[in-house]
């Protein structure tokens, strides 16, 4: 184990398994499920603990053995209760194995209809006008980066979004710090619902994220750092689609190519050098066509991000009772069968 991170080896009968002084490697007694041990070393609480007793120096800090072998666990000693145990966690844990494979197939469903529309429009066999970007924005509005208090803000309180809230092509308004009281916010730098929002400046694999609002909290502003694009009212331009495509390796290539700074700064994108870009404009009706399917994705998306939220906190309870003690056999007869009911819901959802 390193870091905390932990791996069950499995299937190794017929095959011989090597581990490097980097793991600790862990063989239960043969009284104790092996299984269960490794269903006991995934508890947060064990896993904070482990972390908090890590030594060496930064960047090659792991868990002490001696950790390990002082670690008091209770566990069931009926070999039945532990096979009981372990069968109903191993059934939790591949539903959300299955939620993420689901997710994952979901996360390549946009690239799949820019393609299906589009093609790479930038490979140059697509037969799509092209024009700058600046003459199909109205604007491109730059913020403004107050000194904040070290802290995500209050519902009531104004804030400032961090770089984080669009670095992944997600825009995530929990990203944010609160603004001081004494700070006057500019208004006109708030946040809206529609907004295309890019980040100028980033490291050079991350310059040039973009992500588009959907929904967002009230009183948070626009830091220095992104860019907001505002495509003119007649360009015959979807907001959507421009995303996608900014949002494509081609293109982030490109935009990569683009921004400059010193050595051993953060890259940077001016607004003239994002200006002259050139977009290819497919014909506005496929675009709006395309901008539907994207909200229905996006759609999509949020309902699968709640129910792997709520997949999660089911299977951290059952890990949670299992060690306790209240995952008995009357609270099997009284909960199961609507626990895993549920837990497959939540895996097909």
């Amino acid at each position: 184990m390193e870091n905390g991170k932990l791996a069950y080896a499995e299937n190794l009968d017929t095959e011989l398994g090597f581990g490097s002084t980097e793991f600790h490697v862990i063989r239960a007694a043969d009284e104790v499920n092996p299984k269960l041990l490794y269903f006991y070393l995934r508890r947060p609480d064990f896993r904070s603990a482990a972390r908090a007793a890590m030594v060496g120096a930064a960047g090659q800090q792991r868990v002490p053995a001696h950790h390990l072998e002082n670690l008091p666990i209770s566990l069931p000693t009926d070999p039945r209760e532990q096979t009981r145990i372990v069968e109903l966690l191993d059934q939790a844990d591949a539903l959300r194995r299955q939620r993420a494979e689901a997710d994952a197939k979901l996360a390549r469903l946009l690239p799949a209809l820019f393609r299906h529309h589009f093609g790479d429009p930038l490979e140059g066999n697509v037969p799509f006008k092209t024009e700058p970007l600046g003459s199909l924005l109205s604007s491109i509005d730059s913020g403004d980066s107050p000194r904040c208090l070290d802290r995500q803000a209050r519902p009531d309180e104004w804030s400032v979004l961090k770089l984080g809230a669009v670095t992944w092509g997600r825009f995530d308004d929990a990203q944010n710090k609160a603004l001081p009281s004494d700070i006057s916010p500019d208004t006109s730098l708030e946040v809206r619902t529609g907004d295309l929002l890019f980040a100028r400046k980033n490291t050079l694999e991350l310059v040039g994220a973009t992500a588009l609002v959907r929904d967002t909290r009230s009183k948070l502003l626009l830091p220095d750092l992104i860019f907001r694009l505002v495509p003119r009212d007649d360009a015959k331009l979807t907001k959507e689609y421009l995303w996608c495509l900014l949002s494509q390796p081609s293109m982030r290539s490109r935009l990569r190519s683009i921004a400059s700074g010193a050595a051993g700064s953060m890259p940077n994108i001016s607004k003239g050098r994002l200006e002259g870009i050139e977009i290819p404009l497919p014909p506005i009706a496929t675009q709006r066509v395309f901008s539907r399917q994207v909200h229905a994705a996006l759609d999509m998306e949020t309902q699968a991000a709640a129910s792997a939220a709520k997949l999660e906190t089911l299977f951290q309870t059952l890990l949670h009772r299992a060690f306790t003690g209240e995952l008995t056999a009357r609270w099997r007869e009284a909960h199961l069968r609507e626990g895993v009911q549920e837990l497959a819901r939540l895996s097909r959802a």
